[in-house]
């Protein structure tokens, strides 16, 4: 497929205010659901290779923090020989129209690679990390991204599912074999909300793996 070209941020105000969204969510602007996070194994022989590229955010559960900081989210999936793994999100500001980006670092567990773990690399603000999981993909058409977190005290759980396809528009067949797959694995479909890509800004990827 051909990869949109790259339209890098004018201001880093945006991201910074993203931040700062992402440091202070709370339970309320995520999907809660009772009892702890359920036990869902993430995709076998997960091919971190094969995975990299532009992934469109088309649909996903409700989160404030996307959700006030802009639309068109785009998950760029890289690697660099001296800097290894790493995601640069790239979003476009509600208002201005401004692309916008953060930078993460990433690492796959030894034993289930399709568990990831991230932290914020620029701006540079570690404390900001987590992890989540690719639970299932077909690496080009779609990929199920799955984050949940225990409450204290374990009587409820928050959780994101994000629908992720490196076509802009994927067809109504991929789109429900996607949930089906959620579906199989336990989680709610019903729950997940159409992205608003109408405003789509040119972003870039490319695609030789050693020069991003």
């Amino acid at each position: 497929m051909a990869w949109p070209r790259l339209c890098l941020p004018a201001l880093l105000l945006p991201s910074l205010l993203l931040l700062l969204l992402l440091q202070g969510r709370r339970a309320d602007g995520q999907v809660v659901l009772p009892g702890r996070c359920p036990s869902i194994p993430s995709k076998k022989d997960f091919d971190p290779d094969k995975f990299l590229g532009a992934w469109n955010e088309i649909e996903r559960y409700f989160v404030s923090y996307e959700h006030l900081a802009g639309i068109c989210w785009v998950e760029n999936y890289l690697f660099d020989a001296g800097r290894g793994y790493y995601t640069r999100l790239d979003w476009t500001d509600r208002l201005l129209g401004h692309v916008n980006s953060i930078e993460n670092a990433l690492t796959f567990d030894e034993k289930e690679p399709g568990r990831l773990s991230y932290v914020v690399e620029r701006p540079n603000i570690p404390f900001l990390s987590g992890q989540y999981q690719i639970l299932e993909t077909d690496y080009i058409h779609y990929a199920l991204a799955w984050q949940c977190k225990d409450l204290p005290l374990g009587v409820a759980h928050t959780e994101i599912l994000w629908l992720l396809s490196k076509m802009q528009i994927p067809t109504a067949v991929t789109i429900q074999q996607a949930k089906e797959v959620a579906t199989s694995l336990g989680l709610d479909t019903s729950l997940l909300i159409h992205q608003d890509r109408t405003r789509q800004t040119t972003l870039a990827s490319i695609t030789n793996h050693g020069n991003y």
